[in-house]
């Protein structure tokens, strides 16, 4: 009878134990942040007093009541190059990113504080790499702000089968459209999409991407592949491409990050406000403020892609200046801004990033709005982020892009990426390989 009371005493204590297991795992998000960080952002109408209210378009005209919380290229397009903003609000923070996303981030903290070497290469305590989720919900450098962009991601594979490019001229004329598909996925610290962690074969690699351009016949069939390695310092960027005119593939040096994209106003580094390896960068967080950047919402999924790779656009959307600009909701959010300097000779003199500041994080998209300057450091691009629509995957919420753009103020050219994009869909990187690039390609 005694050895059996203990029995139930050890159960009652095991069952007690799973239970608040359990309750941790579930409030995950509020362990991590204030009840006053958990809440919306304040609106445009909060910040302005009123003068400037959910609903209102910002022109050239009245853009000097909200430049505060404008990036200065967002402001130079508003004011000089005639785009338009269309002011609204973001839904809670909770609602962008997947629960099992912050139950990732408890999980790994709780193994004791990230280890950051002097490059930003982050480790677990015990010198493993990053299990997953956020490294560091309160950022308080741009290491640590760049740590969670780079290793802070919500999915474990990206997907665009629909994907239009616009080139638009400085009158807005769109002269040219361009199709192509990219498949990015991710090799360590997946959360969702077996297998969890690490790819078995594929340990010390970070990510594996492959654009490939499938219209115009003057483009059809470049591609690229490339291997991102968990630390970029020790073992940079892998890269080829295959060149459909000459039907071979070539290895690429990664300068050619710096290179123009297909002639468009993009350098292929540009792509999610920073694409190339940080380890190009130092990078200095400026400020921690309120920032006005397309919202997550107001896209119709009947919109999205706003552009096909046939070039038929939806015709419910607003474009301002022709088709250089198209017109989006904008919103408050909590951001970071950081500013990234090259440390290898680089075209770009600097870039300014406007980077979302936690508990507002989205699976893929976190650098909304990047200010791109010459090496004389005047002013040359906008890139941003174009928002996109809120929606729920096997039950769990998910904010996803609806393409980004490129503008040049120099010359008024824009390039405009608009996309269907799908996520954790189960893609195998190790199918990602030199012969699958011959075989896209050809």
């Amino acid at each position: 009878r005694k050895h059996t009371l203990s029995l139930i005493l050890a159960a009652c204590f095991l069952i007690s134990f799973v239970a608040v297991k359990e309750v941790g795992a579930a409030d995950a998000f509020e362990k991590l942040f204030t009840a006053e960080e958990r809440t919306k952002a304040p609106t445009i109408e909060d910040l302005t007093n009123g003068k400037v209210k959910v609903g209102d378009l910002i022109t050239k005209d009245n853009v000097d009541a909200v430049k505060e919380y404008l990036m200065e290229s967002v402001y130079v397009c508003v004011k000089e190059d005639g785009m338009v903003l269309k002011m609204a609000e973001n839904p809670a923070p909770k609602a962008l990113m997947p629960s099992y996303f912050w139950k990732a981030t408890v999980r790994s903290l709780s193994e004791g504080k990230p280890v950051m070497d002097e490059n930003g290469t982050i480790y677990m305590k015990d010198g493993s790499f990053w299990t997953g989720g956020l490294p560091y919900p309160h950022p308080t450098t741009g290491l640590e702000v760049m740590a969670n962009v780079k290793y802070g991601r919500g999915t474990d594979d990206f997907w665009t089968p629909q994907f239009g490019m616009m080139y638009v001229n400085k009158d807005g004329v769109n002269y040219k459209t361009i199709g192509l598909s990219v498949i990015r996925i991710e090799c360590t610290g997946r959360l969702k999409v077996p297998p969890l962690g690490t790819i078995p074969g594929l340990e010390g690699e970070q990510q594996r991407s492959m654009p490939v351009f499938h219209s115009p016949l003057t483009v059809k069939g470049l591609g690229s592949f490339s291997v991102r390695y968990y630390d970029e310092y020790k073992d940079p960027d892998t890269g080829f491409t295959y060149l459909p005119a000459f039907k071979r593939i070539i290895r690429t040096s990664q300068t050619t990050y710096q290179d123009n994209m297909a002639g468009s106003d993009m350098t292929w580094g540009d792509p999610n406000g920073l694409r190339e390896p940080f380890a190009y960068y130092d990078f200095k967080l400026l400020a921690k403020k309120p920032m006005l950047i397309p919202a997550f919402t107001g896209m119709e999924p009947s919109d999205i892609p706003f552009c096909t790779p046939a070039g038929k656009v939806s015709p419910r959307l607003t474009f301002d200046h022709g088709k250089s600009f198209v017109r989006l909701n904008w919103a408050i959010v909590p951001a970071n801004v950081v500013e990234c300097i090259p440390k290898i000779k680089h075209i770009y003199g600097k870039r300014v990033l406007c980077v979302l500041d936690p508990p507002y994080w989205a699976p893929a998209h976190t650098i909304m709005v990047s200010n791109l300057y010459d090496r004389q450091l005047k002013l040359w691009k906008m890139y941003l982020e174009m928002g996109g629509n809120l929606t729920s995957i096997d039950g769990e919420p998910f904010a996803l892009s609806s393409g980004f753009m490129a503008h040049n103020v120099q010359t008024g050219h824009s390039t405009l990426n608009m996309f269907e994009e799908k996520v954790n869909t189960g893609k195998d990187a190790r199918r990602l390989t030199l012969q699958s690039l011959l075989e896209a390609g050809r």
